[in-house]
């Protein structure tokens, strides 16, 4: 199965991260990986979650409570349940499922 890879964070780093961010996605691993992010706070760097993402048109879901870190880890978990019973389960979900979502 694809493997899926979540990272919560403010964004704001306190160490170097831009050469461990590159070997990660750099690995064979990561690049089959879907890649999920989660911003805590309002003040949450969004720029350097998205590099994470690699991705210009992937979404950084934000938490500015508790209750949305809940529902964002439900979001997870149907999207990893759902491409497990899929006959693809190698697949991406498609970019429209996870609209209703709206942490």
């Amino acid at each position: 199965y694809r493997p899926t890879i979540v990272l919560v964070s403010d964004g704001q780093p306190t160490d170097e991260w831009q050469a461990p961010l590159q070997a990660l996605l750099a690995s064979d691993r990561c690049g089959k990986a879907l890649r999920m992010c989660l911003a805590i706070g309002a003040d949450a760097d969004l720029d350097v979650l998205r590099a994470f993402l690699a991705d210009p048109e992937g979404r950084v879901y934000r938490a500015d409570e508790a209750r949305q870190i809940r529902e964002f880890f439900q979001l997870v978990t149907m999207s990893v349940s759902s491409r497990s019973r899929s006959t693809n389960p190698n697949a991406a979900p498609a970019s429209g499922a996870s609209v209703v979502w709206d942490l």
